[in-house]
């Protein structure tokens, strides 16, 4: 075998250094390049979360404020007024109808019991256990209160409930709606997220109330159960994982209060 020289060692050796001087910081170009670009992303994958918590927030505030007025309205009706079973029954099927974002609207009485209802009920539902009804009788005020899943209805729900008052302040009945969260899938239709992404809502509990992707299957159930990762009780942040269905996802979160302190969701 034939010795190479100490001059084609060296001239060998310098090309190698050579070379590796002219890669290195095309390398560094290309990894701070890709880095910088990670980031930028981040922050513009960041501003469109912030803008759809922003909307989403802003939702909240004009669906409560037109429950309030649909409800006071809905009070004033003699037949929900005085719950006048024969009569209330057919009135609410027919408000309902031309009101589908409620997923029921109920009359309930004194006592918590419900015999007036969108829904056709084969008995009375007691509601005198739900926290909506305990503060609207309490308070004799208009109340915005827990997400739940409906009894009537079998949807997840924002409860709102309306006082109807006798001359002295005393609670006759009370008519109550809940927003059926499905319809949350209206405000998100006008916000710009990169392909593939996913919307989770759930209780202060982490209880899914609204998954923009699988519907109805795991309402209900907590995000570990339905998604298989935990969320923190921060009041914001992100977090990056590799979610159930395979991708590689980067969520962003921030906890939001309606209508009272306590009821809060993420």
């Amino acid at each position: 075998m034939k010795a190479l020289s100490p001059h084609k060692i060296s001239l060998r050796t310098h090309l190698l250094m050579l070379t590796l001087i002219i890669f290195i910081p095309a390398l560094g170009i290309i990894l701070f390049s890709g880095y910088d670009q990670y980031q930028n992303e981040r922050v513009r994958i960041r501003k469109d979360a912030l803008q759809l918590f922003n909307t989403f927030a802003n939702e909240q505030i004009r669906i409560v404020d037109q429950t309030y007025q649909f409800l006071k309205i809905l009070s004033n009706i003699p037949a929900i007024r005085n719950n006048d079973i024969d009569s209330c029954n057919p009135i609410l099927q027919s408000i309902h109808t031309e009101n589908p974002q409620y997923s029921t609207i109920v009359v309930a009485n004194a006592e918590g019991i419900i015999n007036c209802c969108a829904i056709p009920i084969k008995k009375p539902i007691d509601v005198k256990d739900r926290s909506w009804f305990q503060r609207i009788r309490e308070s004799r005020k208009f109340t915005i209160d827990n997400f739940l899943i409906s009894r009537s209805a079998k949807k997840a729900s924002l409860p709102f409930a309306y006082p109807i008052l006798d001359t002295d302040g005393n609670l006759l009945n009370a008519v109550g709606a809940a927003f059926d969260l499905r319809q949350y899938a209206q405000i998100f239709k006008g916000i710009s997220l990169p392909e593939g992404s996913t919307i989770l809502i759930t209780d202060r509990d982490k209880k899914l109330l609204y998954h923009s992707e699988i519907g109805e299957r795991c309402i209900g159930k907590t995000i570990e159960a339905c998604r298989g990762f935990q969320l923190t009780d921060s009041s914001t942040g992100s977090f990056s994982i590799d979610d159930i269905d395979g991708h590689a996802r980067l969520y962003f979160f921030e906890r939001i209060s309606i209508g009272q302190p306590e009821n809060e969701l993420y």
